[in-house]
């Protein structure tokens, strides 16, 4: 189905926001101290607790992205030896008071990327206060975990949030692609900073071409040109195209600078 056919309402999620480890494999009801996680437990019988399961399959996949109807707040990758090799499922918690539908559920393969997402109508108003829900309103996804074999390395995200580490390098076409579409020099920054990590990460070296590097520098003015080459000239393996990459996109003034930097 195309996503754009989705319906999606999300009537207003009133939550304490959290920050911390997503990768926790605490499953039971315990609060975590900097977690958005509702005490399972304590859940009255009014709003109909319940937990169901989507199996998949992981063979010939290296990222697996899931997308509960863009639920972030508690998502977490548990690693378990009950799996077998490239087995995998995912554990959905809910509530529900009145009237509600957790949609249907969607596994397909594109690039030997896993999507997991569920389609169709989802409505969901819910207030939650001391990790209790307070007020609760149709049906609500409120905790998902993704159950992966131990040893599994298979990246994992949620919303394109990376939940687990590293283990596969960004390629170009990825770098340059997150590039353009990052609308501001700190989120055009982040995406040259997550670029170089995703390769430190696997003790990896990334190589640039002298095109792909001007795209880059193209993306900056003024002195923040210099900056972006300061982080990315030395990873560029066609040497012998900088001078021109160089003539190319820097102004008359910056240019010696520049080749400066670049060893010219």
């Amino acid at each position: 189905m195309n996503k754009c056919s989705r319906l999606l309402v999300l009537i207003l999620a009133a939550v304490l926001v959290g920050c911390g480890d997503k990768s926790n494999n605490n499953t039971d009801g315990a609060v975590e101290e900097l977690r958005n996680r509702i005490d399972w437990n304590s859940i009255p019988s009014e709003y109909n607790p319940s937990v169901f399961e989507e199996d998949f399959n992981t063979q010939d996949v290296n990222r697996v992205f899931v997308d509960m109807f863009g639920f972030d707040d508690d998502v977490e990758v548990v690693y378990t030896d009950s799996l077998a090799k490239d087995q995998g499922y995912l554990k959905i918690y809910t509530v529900l008071k009145g009237s509600g539908s957790r949609g249907s559920f969607s596994s397909t393969i594109e690039k030997k990327n896993l999507n997991l997402e569920r389609f169709g109508s989802y409505r969901c108003s819910i207030q939650i206060k001391n990790n209790k829900i307070a007020e609760l309103e149709g049906l609500c996804i409120v905790r998902v975990q993704v159950y992966l074999p131990v040893g599994a390395e298979l990246e994992v995200y949620n919303i394109n949030q990376l939940l687990t580490r590293r283990f596969i390098a960004m390629d170009n076409q990825t770098f340059i692609k997150n590039f353009k579409s990052a609308s501001f020099k700190e989120n055009k920054n982040a995406v040259i900073n997550d670029y170089l990590s995703s390769y430190a990460a696997i003790n990896k070296r990334p190589a640039l071409l002298s095109a792909e590097l001007g795209v880059v520098i193209d993306g900056f003015s003024f002195s923040d040109k210099l900056e972006a080459l300061k982080k990315l000239q030395a990873y560029v393996v066609d040497r012998e195209n900088i001078g021109q990459m160089i003539d190319s996109k820097f102004s008359h003034f910056d240019r010696p600078e520049a080749r400066r930097i670049c060893g010219l």
